[in-house]
């Protein structure tokens, strides 16, 4: 008996088509690659996010320190007592830096106008130190305020501690007499 020798069009199908099994198989690996990716891409993003939030808080930090800053180096009249720095500024308004231990802020108040200048989930002030060095008049010619602060690892993890150091020498510390009496 002679065999036919030229294939079907049925023959031809199943020779050059994949079956169900294989197709089926090669959807679920790739499938899992797409999962792999897109989880990859989320955790990046979210990353991101958290870092981009963490320099927002940082920056406004920095930004009010640095206007509080300012106003200290126009200041006179300077006090601290327990979790409290007060001063007059430039214009001989008086200014407080007040620690609130409770809830970890530092809250600037000025004009009647309290700002707080840190968010308590982003950095979390634990420590807040004032020193002032007088001359022999009894002007401040160095105030110091020295502050411990957490950044939370919102993710779980351990915190971050800072620990910052503003000093500031008034420029009324070489007059002999207090601007602002």
């Amino acid at each position: 008996m002679q065999k036919n020798l030229s294939p079907t069009y049925y023959r031809l199908l199943t020779n050059q088509s994949f079956s169900l099994i294989e197709t089926t198989i090669s959807l679920l690996i790739f499938s899992a690659g797409i999962a792999i990716v897109a989880s990859s891409y989320l955790n990046l993003l979210r990353a991101q996010e958290l870092s981009q939030v963490s320099y927002t808080a940082l920056e406004g930090f920095r930004l009010g320190t640095e206007k509080l800053w300012r106003d200290m180096k126009y200041g006179s009249n300077f006090a601290s007592g327990p979790n409290r720095l007060t001063f007059f500024d430039f214009y001989c308004r008086e200014s407080a830096l007040v620690f609130n231990a409770a809830n970890g802020t530092i809250e600037y108040a000025k004009d009647g106008v309290t700002t707080t200048l840190n968010d308590p989930t982003l950095l979390w002030t634990k420590g807040f130190e004032t020193r002032l060095a007088t001359n022999a008049n009894g002007v401040t010619r160095l105030a110091t305020i020295a502050l411990q602060m957490d950044v939370p690892d919102r993710r779980g993890g351990t915190s971050t501690t800072l620990a910052l150091q503003l000093s500031v020498a008034p420029l009324a510390a070489p007059f002999p007499s207090q601007p602002c009496q």
